[in-house]
């Protein structure tokens, strides 16, 4: 699970669910994208307005420990 705070407020406004094993990093992607690598070997691309999952990366054989912008259209994930 991932989630976003309002650090201002410090309330949790948006709950991303997917993942089927816990979440080890994120990465912004912009204002309305976010990474997330996970224990499941997937990395996931959200769309922060709708909440939704947009993308499953596959292709890892282990735990995603980090993900990291290149780019407007390049990330980076390490296991």
């Amino acid at each position: 699970t991932v989630r976003i705070w309002d650090l201002q407020t410090r309330e949790c406004t948006r709950v991303l669910e997917g993942h089927s094993d816990c979440v080890r990093s994120v990465c912004a992607l912009g204002p309305s994208l976010l990474a997330s690598g996970s224990e499941d070997d997937t990395v996931r691309i959200w769309d922060l307005q709708t909440g939704k999952c947009t993308r499953v990366l596959e292709g890892h054989s282990d735990c995603v420990r980090s993900v990291c912008a290149l780019g407007p259209s390049l990330l980076a994930s390490g296991s």
